[in-house]
């Protein structure tokens, strides 16, 4: 007999058996809301808060126990391109030059009309957290991609907080 043989005869008489078991026990809840937010990261907040700015209601599901996501992950750093803080610092960028390094760091896979519209959702939101939530960035740092500083670094839980108290 061969190891192949062997082998083969060997493993069918192994048997393994596995069943799959709830975590949680099913909870039936209902909820009415304008808005359906998934996710209490800094996109979710800032979609919870515009739904307050708008007078309508929302409801965040969130997979983990605490709220901030990728934003508390990553310190809240902010790329964005033109802000008044760059400007006070005589850092040349805009929006456009924003889209144009994010457009050559894709090397042919961004969609230049779509980067564009998100460098210019990026202004606008950045200027909600200044403007609004009155939170400011503590350094500009410049990563890969970047011809300038613009990642915007702010205090992260400072943010998350500051998006959870609007919103409420």
């Amino acid at each position: 007999i061969s190891r192949r043989n062997f082998l083969a005869l060997s493993l069918t008489g192994i048997r393994v058996t596995t069943m799959a078991m709830p975590t949680f026990q099913d909870h039936k809840w209902t909820a009415e809301a304008d808005v359906l937010v998934i996710g209490a990261g800094g996109a979710g907040l800032s979609a919870a808060c515009a739904a307050v700015d708008l007078r309508l209601s929302s409801l965040i599901l969130e997979k983990t126990g605490f709220p901030g996501g990728s934003s508390l992950l990553c310190n809240a750093n902010y790329a964005v391109g033109g802000t008044d803080e760059q400007k006070k610092k005589n850092i040349q960028d805009s929006p456009r030059l924003f889209a144009a390094d994010m457009v050559a760091l894709g090397r042919g896979f961004a969609k230049p009309e779509v980067v564009e519209v998100f460098s210019r959702a990026a202004l606008v939101q950045y200027n909600f957290m200044t403007k609004t939530l009155k939170t400011f960035p503590d350094n500009i740092a410049k990563a890969a991609g970047m011809s300038v500083p613009r990642g915007h670094i702010f205090n992260a839980p400072d943010v998350i907080d500051k998006m959870l108290t609007r919103r409420s």
